[in-house]
C-alpha cells in the first residue's frame, strides 16, 4: 500500500511510533526509521492487532513517479487556488503536467494523428490520474 506519511510522533510510551497518513493512524516499531519519511510516499504493509490497532510491518520509499504523483495529490487536497478573482475557487489540477506529458508521448510516437483525438486522450489520462491517487 502507498501512503504519504503526514505526522509521526512518538507513542506516549516512547517505545513506538505514531504514524499518520491519509487521516488514519498506524503503530510502528520505534527502530524502524519511519521518522525520517515525514512528507514522503512510502509503500508499506501492515496488519491489524486487537490490542495495537492497526501495525507497519515493513516500508520503504515509494519509488519516484508514485512518490511524485503522490506528493501532488496531496497538495491538490490543500491548496485552492482562484478560479477568477473575486469568483469562488477551485482544487488546483494537479493531475495536467500528467495529461499533458502522456499526451506529449503518444503524439511522438504516432498513437494521436489528429486533434480531434486529443480530448479522448486527455480523459482517459485524467481518470487514470485520478484512479490512482491514493488519498
Amino acid at each position: 500500500m502507498i501512503g504519504i506519511v503526514d505526522s509521526v510522533e512518538l507513542s506516549k510510551t516512547g517505545k513506538s511510533w505514531r504514524v499518520k497518513m491519509g487521516g488514519k493512524y498506524y503503530g510502528s516499531s520505534a527502530d524502524s526509521n519511519i521518522d525520517q519519511a515525514k512528507g514522503k510516499a512510502i509503500d508499506f504493509t501492515f496488519k491489524s492487532d486487537p490490542k495495537f490497532g492497526d501495525w507497519i510491518e515493513s516500508w520503504a520509499y515509494a519509488q519516484s513517479a508514485p512518490q511524485a504523483a503522490a506528493q501532488t495529490a496531496q497538495r491538490a487536497t490543500t491548496n485552492q487556488v482562484a478560479m477568477t478573482p473575486g469568483v469562488g475557487t477551485h482544487v488546483d489540477r494537479w493531475y495536467m503536467p500528467f495529461v499533458s506529458n502522456t499526451i506529449a508521448h503518444a503524439i511522438q510516437v504516432g498513437l494521436i494523428t489528429q486533434p480531434s483525438q486529443i480530448t479522448g486522450w486527455a480523459k482517459s489520462a485524467k481518470e487514470a490520474a485520478e484512479a490512482l491517487e491514493i488519498l
